[in-house]
């Protein structure tokens, strides 16, 4: 079967650089705080692999910045969303089920996304992850899913003055909630 060349590169080459590249993704990232590694070659029981993927999770949620500091991090025109757009776009995340498909994929899954939601004086003309932190790759698909769905959501200038609001959500193991 002959190769497909794009720009001097046959699509089997390129396949296996990003093969080579998946493959020595997260060998070097080390564990997040409070995160135990087990030694080489030790199996653990499922009980002991359940707990090790909580203390992974909470390790992430707890380390992550508040919406008060992402708003300060980005400086002015940035405010902290309220709790009514927070609590709004909760039910969204959960009725847009892209927390259950990255749960198929990973169902240890867990990890907070930071919202940003411009608002004019007639309403949110932008709605999108502004920024998310997972357990694993598998909340790639999550971010995917939820900006896509964020597209047809629209919250009403009630909502919030004029300027982008950041509002935070935090995917745990078998649940999401609000974070505060």
């Amino acid at each position: 079967m002959p190769s497909v060349h794009f720009n001097s590169v046959s699509i089997s080459n390129l396949a296996l650089i990003a093969l080579a590249c998946v493959t020595a993704c997260g060998r070097d990232a080390a564990p997040h705080a409070g995160a135990r590694v087990p030694p080489a070659g030790t199996t653990l029981s499922q009980s002991d692999f359940r707990q090790q993927q909580q203390r992974t999770a909470d390790s992430l949620i707890d380390a992550a910045q508040t919406a008060n500091q992402i708003v300060n991090r980005l400086g002015t025109g940035y405010l902290v969303g309220s709790v009514r757009m927070r609590d709004s776009l909760h039910v969204l995340t959960v009725r847009s089920h892209c927390f259950a498909q990255g749960r198929a994929i990973d169902p240890y899954l867990a990890g907070t996304v930071s919202w940003s939601v411009f608002m004019s004086v007639i309403g949110s003309t932008i709605v999108r992850v502004e920024q998310a932190q997972w357990t694993s790759l598998a909340g790639n698909v999550v971010t995917s899913c939820l900006n896509i769905a964020a597209k047809d959501w629209q919250f009403a200038s009630s909502f919030g003055k004029p300027g982008t609001h950041v509002t935070q959500l935090q995917f745990k193991p078998l649940a999401v909630t609000a974070s505060k």
